[in-house]
């Protein structure tokens, strides 16, 4: 369910829930995860326009684009090629070409995943072509070029997937509710844990630490007790 996170009047949190739903709660730990970022350019809204590569289309042999040029580029676009039987071409920004691992660019190429640097996309247009269904607008430089595509991949990082919160939440500069070592945002009783709050360190280990210390702590404020190192 999604839900949207508000103060209740008569203290803690409410719970709307998209399917119409109330749930009240004295604490709440919210582990939404993220979600991928979007490209400042307009996208194409289309079924072959993706954020993750287990959403493309079952079919075979694609001709894939993937516009990213870190590890979770390259490793989609691995995972694509390897198990999926994708032809795919990665297009990164920077110059320099891929900041991945050297180990995963090696990998890469040695599967067969093409790479071109210094290569921006600035714009997606449907064909109506079943097999080529988007056509690619690029720029290299002051160059501009079109490509021709079954299917679009956008890794460009990633952003916390959040639901409706309360106004009076302190936030970051990232405008993600700010919170401490323990997952403790301004709100007494909401928590953040997981990927929503750990920026580039997304590991699931780092993941299920957040959620113990969370629901430590959790469990202690709703017993009224205080927290102490120790």
């Amino acid at each position: 369910q999604r839900v949207a996170a508000r103060t209740s009047g008569g203290g803690g949190l409410e719970l709307q829930l998209r399917g119409g739903g109330l749930l009240r709660a004295r604490a709440v730990i919210l582990a939404t995860g993220t979600h991928g970022r979007s490209l400042p350019t307009p996208t194409l809204e289309h079924d072959r326009v993706v954020y993750r590569a287990d959403r493309l289309p079952s079919q075979v042999g694609l001709e894939l684009a993937v516009v990213g040029g870190g590890e979770a580029a390259l490793d989609q676009a691995l995972l694509a090629r390897t198990r999926l039987g994708h032809r795919v071409t990665v297009f990164i920004r920077d110059e320099a070409g891929s900041g991945a691992m050297p180990l995963l660019r090696q990998r890469c190429q040695e599967a067969g995943v093409r790479t071109e640097a210094g290569v921006r996309l600035v714009g997606v247009v449907p064909t109506g072509d079943p097999e080529l269904p988007l056509e690619l607008e690029l720029r290299r430089g002051a160059s501009a070029e079109v490509r021709a595509a079954g299917a679009l991949l956008i890794c460009v990082g990633k952003v916390p997937r959040l639901p409706a919160l309360p106004d009076e939440l302190v936030l970051d500069a990232a405008g993600t509710p700010r919170c401490d070592l323990l997952g403790r945002t301004s709100m007494p009783g909401l928590y953040l844990a997981g990927d929503l709050r750990r920026g580039r360190y997304r590991q699931v280990v780092v993941a299920s630490a957040d959620g113990v210390l969370a629901a430590m702590h959790a469990t202690r404020y709703l017993k009224g007790c205080p927290w102490t190192e120790e």
